[in-house]
């Protein structure tokens, strides 16, 4: 990897049963870039993506995050990625508050940084005013913003997103 690769994936397979999703997927992003996935409905786009960000185990291949391999380096990759899915998980009982409190727990953000981080990240996807608002009533579009929000909570180097503006 050089030294403005960010991201390197090499060989990329992956299996559902006996169906091949994903069939030798290569490439290299550089640092500073902004990459899409194109392509028709079942081609493998949001498979790709979830094996990016660990939440999903590839059949073969490698991908690397900085220098770190995700099967070697599980902790030391994850921590460098934020993923947000197409559908954001939410709890509709928690406020906005409470909703990034527990993503930033979950994703390692020490107790001392955490208000900071949350009134960043609050500030960074305008949710200022809605910070006590219950998931319930947040509109779609909100919802979104709160899912970028907790995407980039622990000041990933990487972010992933599912379809971040659909609906």
């Amino acid at each position: 990897m050089g030294r403005n690769d960010v991201i390197q994936v090499s060989g990329l397979i992956k299996y559902y049963g006996e169906h091949r999703a994903i069939d030798g997927v290569d490439f290299t992003v550089e640092s500073g870039h902004i990459v899409a996935l194109l392509g028709l409905n079942g081609a493998g786009k949001t498979t790709i993506l979830r094996i990016l960000a660990g939440d999903l185990e590839p059949s073969a291949g490698s991908i690397k995050i900085g220098g770190h391999d995700l099967q070697s380096e599980p902790n030391n990759y994850r921590r460098r990625v934020g993923f947000l899915p197409e559908q954001v998980p939410i709890y509709p009982d928690m406020t906005v508050d409470e909703y990034l409190r527990f993503a930033g727990a979950l994703r390692g953000v020490a107790r001392t940084e955490l208000s900071q981080r949350i009134d960043h990240v609050c500030e960074r996807v305008a949710l200022e005013a809605y910070r006590h608002a219950p998931l319930a009533h947040l509109s779609h579009g909100f919802r979104k913003r709160l899912g970028i929000a907790a995407t980039i909570i622990h000041n990933p180097e990487f972010v992933i997103l599912d379809e971040p503006i659909s609906g």
